[in-house]
């Protein structure tokens, strides 16, 4: 598997090793990306076409990912608080992918940034966690 197909933390890069919290926290990945990129009540085109090119590269189909942004706004049921994931690994790249998603438009909006601190709050890291992630990105 080269790089960029990498998954997220701790999780093996085998199939055949996957368990089913990796499997549990590969799900929770994308639809927490999805979560952030909905939190400020808009899809922005430069967050969908990110989303949309990590989606592909770990293995969903380019159809679910299309149909899954179309419907993200109005649909009721998906849930829209952050997930706890199995490693602080996982939840430190997590946030790290997030943020880059996050800024991909050129703004950091304050219900992104409010959702961001969630998550690691959520996930037992540090709040100050996301503010030297944000200030990293601000570098780039």
């Amino acid at each position: 598997m080269s790089r960029e197909n990498e998954l997220p933390g701790n999780m093996s890069n085998s199939i055949s090793a996957l368990t089913a919290e990796d499997l549990q926290d590969m799900a929770h990945y994308l639809q927490m990306l999805l979560q952030l990129m909905i939190a400020d009540g808009h899809l922005h085109p430069a967050e969908q076409a990110r989303f949309k090119e990590y989606a592909i590269r770990h293995g969903y189909a380019e159809r679910f990912i299309d149909e899954t942004m179309a419907s993200a706004l109005t649909n009721r049921h998906m849930k829209r608080s952050p997930h706890r994931f199995h490693s602080q690994a996982t939840a430190m790249q997590f946030l790290k992918d997030a943020v880059q998603l996050a800024r991909c438009d050129g703004i950091l909006h304050d219900e992104e940034r409010a959702w961001l601190e969630e998550a690691a709050e959520v996930n037992d890291l540090d709040a100050e966690d996301v503010f030297l992630i944000l200030a990293d990105t601000e570098k780039d």
